[in-house]
């Protein structure tokens, strides 16, 4: 199973300055996104890439697998 480390909101909003207001404002995420990441839920590899992007940050300090 993959997870997220981290809360990714809160991980936006405090680390990049990003709100759910200001991605949609700016397109740079959907609400649908949003609403996923903030309930946990699974992402395509497009959204992990965008959020490496805005975050600075690699898969890697996002995701991890773990088994079970």
């Amino acid at each position: 199973m993959i997870r997220y480390k981290t809360n990714i909101c809160v991980l936006l909003k405090e680390e990049a300055g990003y709100s759910s207001y200001r991605l949609k404002k700016e397109k740079k995420m959907s609400s649908a996104t949003w609403y996923k990441l903030s309930k946990g839920e699974p992402v395509s590899l497009k959204v992990i890439e965008n959020l490496c992007h805005l975050l600075h940050k690699q898969p890697g300090d996002l995701i991890e697998f773990v088994n079970g």
